[in-house]
């Protein structure tokens, strides 16, 4: 029922492709304006393919001053959109088991190995172990495993969650790969 509320309201949320300067996904109250709106863009547009440059002219300021970005939030514009983007097709992997080559697409990544290659970087496994583990999983027990992370529940939380609850997940299919082959 969590899951499925969760979905509901991350649908809505997308459906209203908001134009506040707060994060629906992100904790941002310790970013200065610029870095809340830098969140903000890369989360209504993650699927687009666009340049540092284009970011900057979009917002209204320079390329330099965007690059700041990185001071405020301690991590750089690419890889918050990497973040985004592996989040979402993490959701689209475990929830709707997607298959891998329509995730990358719907996520804005244009080639499968820098997809997969990004993937288990912040995992620490690959999406297709994650999609196998999730298509042959108990669905209750995956429930219950995972009920807590905020990636699959769109729980809003800080960078460092966000990356903490990828890694808490990759983990978990890691040793749930290891429970299946000892089977």
């Amino acid at each position: 029922d969590t899951i499925f509320t969760s979905l509901l309201m991350n649908f809505f949320l997308d459906e209203l492709q908001y134009n506040s300067i707060d994060s629906c996904r992100i904790i941002t109250k310790n970013y200065n304006p610029l870095s809340k709106s830098v969140i903000v863009y890369i989360e209504n547009n993650y699927q687009k393919k666009f340049s540092l440059q284009e970011l900057a002219e979009t917002l209204g300021h320079n390329q330099n001053y965007i690059s700041a970005f990185s001071k405020n939030t301690g991590v750089s514009v690419v890889e918050y959109l990497n973040l985004i983007r592996v989040r979402h097709a993490m959701i689209l992997i475990t929830l709707f088991l997607q298959d891998i080559f329509t995730a990358y697409e719907s996520v804005g990544f244009s080639n499968p190995s820098h997809f997969s290659r990004t993937f288990k970087a912040f995992v620490g496994t690959t999406p297709r172990n994650v999609r196998y583990v999730f298509s042959k999983g108990d669905r209750d027990e995956l429930t219950r495993l995972f009920a807590n992370e905020p990636i699959l529940n769109f729980r809003i939380c800080t960078l460092e969650e966000a990356y903490a609850s990828l890694r808490s997940i990759g983990i978990a299919v890691n040793r749930m790969l290891q429970e299946y082959s000892c089977n």
